[in-house]
């Protein structure tokens, strides 16, 4: 497959002073924004800062979409590829580097196509210590159609080339003129999204429309692209003259963790098509609804003989006729690789089976000094079981995990007593019951030199904590409100004190781990990262279970709005009917007070009038003369002394009736 001499598309084109050479402008649109940035950030950087697992160049980065341009996880979907140094390799759609940098680090002749410039200049600095790779400017048109290519490499690509478009046409050129430039037995690597994938079938929007179920329904809105499912995918290769085989991918092939070969898996060793997984998949642009549980959606596919049809993403090695090597490893069943860890601490795991069964072919991705915290390579046989977690899932959990942690805690004193650094990674969620009842190890690569057995204990029941709080029901949980009431359940079943005094102090412990290990934004303290890791397991901890994985979905917290709305304009509604009332009686209320107020008005008058009567009046003075002479100490003479002096006080105040 190798061959000293440049494939054609090397003698063709303008060399710029920026290294990419220049076939054609196609004038395309295709821009996120951060180009600009990253090529600064590259340029700036140093060759050994620039290989594809170094999370330099990811901590100097800000926002999702210049991080997603240089993070190590970009590179993950075609490392379980066996792709032979000296091959000749075609990269369509190089973006700003991100794979191509890999695939010139495998030591392939390397043509790294890209149509838009500002990203093309990006993946030539980030390759610019490659001499064995080229990045052109162009379209697959300019590329001549010559069967040279040992291997195509297309990610994230075929489902833009239509536009959007239904008409298979575009899709179907489009993969027979790359069928058109492979060498006899040559193939082609394509990564896609799964339009029915576990994702989407669970509601995450859909990641190039952001709408719910849109791919699921075939894009009843149109959009910029179009993605297939396996049987269309597949139809449309052989169409093209090229023989696919499909594995799957995930969370996905942009960031991916796994890619693992269902068939080879199927069925003695179908667990681990659930187990490798991690879930639930970030949702790249708007957050879903709380619909399924996808890790329990995507278990029930593989239950039913269904995971290469709704895996997130497809990996297809589609071959022309002819011999040549086959990219994916013979023995390998797949891969999965750890993500979002600072560069020492990467590892790739290799899923080998042969004569012997299935074994875990565990290796650092880098040569690293590591410290005390390390990983490291290890080959271990698979050893299958029921998850531990799947063992507590029962009417009481609680009481069921009892007497596992109890042989999980003298498992823990068995290997501490035996010497060597802590297996801070020999934790209940990584363990698995056998047939006899025995625990098993299934997933440990973390050990420590400096931990404790309170550190290993205290890790291993917070993080079981967040498992279970999230694959039972809460109802099955009584007592406890939050995932941390769920830890600190626990606890006491491990000799950690009932008032949970433990869990602080362990929370700062392993805020301190994962601020060593995890990934960090440059120039970040390691105080401030232990306080970022701290707030995120206290938030994580705080998460009522009402909305764990597998607490109120969606459609539960709509009708129980709607029941309060109804409740709500019931209430609302009464109120407004006894206000109407209360507002009607206050009229009549309002009404009488006028009537009687018109009518002492008018009795007033009467009284007035009465008053100014000339009779009245004469008897008036008639009276006040009587009185005036009538003898002292007669009821007369009194009645006038008490008149006179009211009238006086009445003009002192200045009061009506003085006269």
């Amino acid at each position: 497959m190798a061959s000293d001499t440049p494939a054609p598309l090397r003698s063709l084109g303008d060399r710029t002073e920026e290294g990419w050479v220049l076939l054609r402008d196609v004038e395309s649109t295709y821009r996120d924004g951060a180009e600009e940035a990253l090529y600064e950030i590259v340029t700036a950087a140093a060759e050994d800062e620039l290989g594809s697992t170094d999370d330099t160049l990811l901590s100097r980065t800000e926002g999702w979409a210049q991080q997603y341009h240089v993070h190590p996880a970009r590179a993950n979907v075609v490392r379980p590829l066996d792709i032979p140094a000296g091959a000749r390799v075609l990269e369509i759609g190089a973006g700003c580097g991100a794979v191509s940098r890999y695939l010139g680090e495998t030591g392939a002749q390397l043509d790294a196509l890209e149509p838009v410039p500002s990203r093309a200049r990006v993946a030539r600095a980030r390759t610019r210590d490659l001499p064995n790779v080229e990045v052109f400017v162009g379209a697959l048109d300019d590329v001549p159609a010559e069967p040279v290519y040992d291997v195509v490499v297309v990610v994230g690509v075929l489902e833009y080339v239509g536009g959007g478009s239904r008409d298979d046409a575009p899709y179907r050129a489009f993969l027979e003129g790359i069928a058109a430039r492979l060498a006899p037995g040559g193939t082609l690597a394509l990564m896609i999204e799964n339009k029915l994938g576990a994702k989407y079938l669970a509601g995450a929007p859909e990641d190039h429309t952001d709408r719910v179920f849109d791919s699921l329904e075939s894009y009843p809105h149109g959009g910029p692209a179009r993605t297939f499912d396996r049987s269309a995918l597949e139809g449309l290769m052989r169409t093209a003259g090229l023989e696919p085989t499909t594995r799957v991918a995930f969370p996905d092939y942009k960031m991916t963790r796994a890619v693992l070969d269902v068939a080879a898996l199927e069925p003695a060793h179908r667990s681990l098509l659930h187990r490798v997984p991690a879930f639930p998949s970030p949702d790249w642009a708007s957050p879903r609804a709380r619909g399924a549980d996808e890790a329990l959606l995507w278990r029930s596919f593989v239950d039913a003989g269904l995971a290469t049809d709704t895996g997130n993403s497809f990996v297809v090695l589609a071959r022309t006729p002819g011999d040549g090597p086959d990219l994916w490893p013979a023995g390998s069943a797949g891969a999965f690789f750890s993500t979002g860890r600072r560069s020492r601490y990467l590892q790739r795991t290799t899923l080998r089976l042969d004569d012997e069964g299935l074994r875990f072919d565990r290796r650092p991705l880098t040569d690293a000094e590591q410290g005390p915290v390390a990983v490291t390579g290890s080959v271990v046989p698979f050893r299958d079981g029921v998850d531990l977690l799947d063992a507590v899932a029962t009417e009481d959990p609680l009481a069921a995990l009892a007497p596992l942690l109890e042989k999980w805690t003298a498992m823990l004193d068995a290997r501490l007593e035996a010497g060597g650094p802590a297996p801070v990674d020999l934790l209940p969620h990584n363990l698995v019951v056998g047939p006899d009842g025995e625990l098993l190890v299934v997933d440990e690569e973390w050990t420590s030199a400096e931990a404790t057995r309170e550190d290993v204990v205290t890790r291993g029941v917070i993080w079981l904590a967040v498992a279970l709080a999230n694959r039972v029901v809460p109802e099955r949980l009584p007592g406890c409100e939050t995932v941390g009431d769920v830890a600190r359940r626990i606890g006491p079943m491990v000799g950690l004190d009932d008032e949970g005094h433990w869990l602080s102090p362990a929370i700062d412990r392993e805020a301190a781990f994962q601020a060593a290990v995890q990934q960090s934004p440059e120039g970040e303290s390691p105080e401030d990262g232990v306080d970022r890791h701290r707030t995120n397991f206290l938030v994580a901890l705080g998460v009522p279970l009402s909305l764990t994985a597998l607490g109120e979905r969606e459609h539960e917290l709509r009708r129980r709005a709607d029941m309060t709305l109804v409740h709500v304009t019931t209430l609302l509604e009464a109120a407004r009917e006894a206000a109407a009332e209360h507002l009607a009686d206050a009229h009549r209320a309002i009404a009488d007070a006028q009537r009687l107020d018109q009518r002492v008005a008018e009795l007033d008058a009467e009284l007035r009038s009465i008053r100014m009567h000339p009779v009245v009046r004469v008897a008036r003075l008639a009276t006040r003369a009587a009185a005036k002479v009538a003898p002292e100490g007669s009821r007369q003479r009194a009645a006038y002394r008490a008149a006179k002096q009211k009238a006086k006080g009445l003009r002192a105040g200045g009061g009506a009736g003085s006269r």
